[in-house]
């Protein structure tokens, strides 16, 4: 797993540094994977970009492997509680199976329980991904739903 992360660099930019095509690229891939491939006719575009950061896996030519956007402690869920979360992780098909994915799951709990420590980790995570997350410390919260199409769960890490 390590030779196939030796040519991708983790590189965290506000929406404000994300330069035009850059940003470009990473929206093209979240519309690949998470629109197309999974045929789930969704508003990625949310308006939620400009506050989050965003974790991209890049090899050295700078093209977009794989990434993930993040919400600091200001993000309040439905709930009303103060909570951390990330979401609209994706990695290249050629890419997948190969620790990518974990690598990017990994660098965000880092910064997350650097930064927020006291704050809940929660996310809306595929149904079919309930194993991946569970590894990484995470517990349903929910039963499945429908989002756009496909089968999700709320998933939570505690930390108090």
């Amino acid at each position: 797993m390590l030779a196939a992360m030796e040519d991708v660099k983790l590189v965290w930019r506000t929406f404000e540094e994300l330069d035009p095509r850059t940003l470009y690229a990473l929206l093209q891939l979240r519309q690949a994977i998470l629109v197309v491939e999974q045929k789930s006719p969704y508003a990625d575009l949310d308006g939620r970009d400009v506050e989050a950061r965003h974790l991209l896996a890049v090899d050295p030519t700078g093209m977009v492997l794989g990434y993930a956007r993040l919400f600091g402690s200001r993000y309040r869920d439905d709930l009303d509680e103060e909570i951390t979360t990330f979401g609209r992780l994706v990695v290249i098909p050629e890419r997948r199976k190969r620790g990518l994915g974990r690598a990017i799951m990994k660098e965000c709990l880092r910064v997350l329980d650097k930064e927020y420590p006291s704050h809940d980790i929660r996310i809306s995570a595929q149904h079919y991904l309930e194993p991946f997350y569970e590894a990484l410390g995470f517990k349903r919260d929910s039963e499945p739903y429908d989002d756009a199409g496909v089968q999700h769960i709320d998933m939570r890490r505690k930390r108090r």
